[in-house]
């Protein structure tokens, strides 16, 4: 029986994934005078910039010297671009409330910063409802390295793996929390819906299904 749940937070919770491709576009157009195109966003999506960015440098022959400051006015316009556009997912709210109703413990696990991942308690009026948190800052390998989700796995030291539930959006997530040893619901969408799912124990087409697993 499900006790538990580890929310991924972009893609999942929030619909931010347009706004990560958004700064990431405008940056590398400041900086290089470069616009990215399809597949570029496909490297970008679900991703860490840490991870994205040398391989897109490299990609198109950039100076990599520039890095530093790349992920500098990233950081910067991914948190005004957030605070503008970034809204919750259909459903979003309602789940998490149907959740609370049945008692099941609730936390969340994302490559986000931990500022980002405030951002979204405060900005929402989800202060007090995800315990624990798990940011990005806390591992050095991210998605698709489990590492993120041996950590929040760790802190929930009450539940063993069969009853906590990991709720993703994209492949790499699946692909983590899997090698994590814990079962997963996928709900892919728009920016993630042409990935690789086939790991996930359950794949959704809105949040509000993950309901029927409580």
């Amino acid at each position: 029986m499900l006790k538990a749940v580890i929310f991924d937070v972009d893609g999942v919770l929030v619909q931010s994934e347009n706004v990560h491709v958004h700064a990431v576009q405008t940056v590398f157009r400041g900086i290089y005078g470069l616009e990215l195109g399809p597949q570029d966003q496909k490297r970008i999506v679900a991703r860490h910039e840490s991870d994205y960015m040398p391989e897109l440098i490299k990609l198109h022959g950039l100076d990599p010297a520039k890095q530093a400051q790349l992920q500098e006015d990233f950081k910067r316009t991914y948190a005004e671009l957030w605070e503008k556009e970034v809204e919750l997912m259909p459903d979003a709210a309602a789940v998490i409330a149907a959740l609370r109703q049945k008692n099941i413990k609730l936390s969340l696990a994302s490559n986000a910063s931990r500022p980002t991942l405030q951002r979204f308690i405060d900005r929402f009026g989800f202060g007090g409802i995800f315990d624990p948190i798990t940011s990005g800052e806390e591992v050095l390998k991210k998605k698709p390295d489990p590492r993120i989700y041996l950590v929040a796995k760790s802190k929930l030291p009450d539940f063993p793996a069969e009853e906590i539930l990991v709720v993703e959006d994209s492949g790499i997530g699946v692909q983590a929390a899997k090698a994590a040893g814990l079962p997963v619901a996928a709900v892919p969408n728009e920016y993630t819906a042409y990935q690789d799912f086939t790991g996930a124990d359950h794949i959704f087409k809105s949040l509000r299904e993950i309901l029927n697993l409580f």
